[in-house]
């Protein structure tokens, strides 16, 4: 076989081998998207400070379209997700400051150090309209959040793949706790999106 011959042969093989990646319809080329799954889901952070967070236990109150739920959290229960009923957990963390840095050859890298901070960080699973988040702290002072999230619907496997999923983040204004000394204070947000 001559040189023509030997460069058509290629060409043939390469051609299918495009074909062989598939023409299911989904992503560039026809080529298959990926299994990654994803549920859907509101988030929300409450940065937190004061001497109630180290040595107190902070209460949630919370209401997801109309239906009632509480947990609690404290640093006995650092990092572990508390059940509030309603498909929402809860649970205290600390926080934390990071940077992302690009390196010559275009690789970027992402460091986090603690900044002392803590926060409490609320998940209800689904996509709930409405969303009534009270936050009582040791001393009995207590500030309600009235939520109405906003989602963003999100393709893990690429655009033109499924499944869709929805999300909302929601970042609230830093709340001071304090320990219990009988007093009580009381305060109302509304925290749109």
């Amino acid at each position: 076989m001559g040189h023509w011959g030997k460069t058509l042969g290629h060409l043939g093989a390469f051609t299918l081998c495009l074909a062989s990646m598939g023409c299911d319809g989904h992503g560039v080329f026809g080529m298959s998207c990926s299994e990654a799954g994803c549920g859907s889901a509101l988030m929300v952070t409450v940065p937190v400070a004061g001497p109630g967070v180290e040595l107190g236990v902070t209460a949630l109150n919370l209401e997801v379209d109309g239906v009632a739920g509480d947990c609690e959290v404290s640093v006995e229960q650092m990092q572990q997700p508390q059940d509030c009923g309603q498909g929402v957990q809860a649970m205290l963390e600390r926080t934390a400051v990071c940077t992302s840095e690009t390196h010559a050859d275009g690789a970027e890298s992402e460091s986090c150090r603690p900044d002392g901070g803590f926060a409490i960080r609320v998940t209800a699973g689904g996509t709930p309209a409405v969303v009534s988040l009270e936050i009582v702290d040791d001393a009995g002072a207590a500030t309600r959040f009235d939520l109405t999230p906003q989602y963003e619907t999100f393709f893990p496997n690429g655009p033109d793949c499924e499944p869709a999923c929805d999300e909302a983040h929601i970042e609230l204004e830093p709340l001071s706790l304090q320990l219990g000394d009988g007093g009580a204070a009381a305060g109302v947000a509304d925290a749109g999106p």
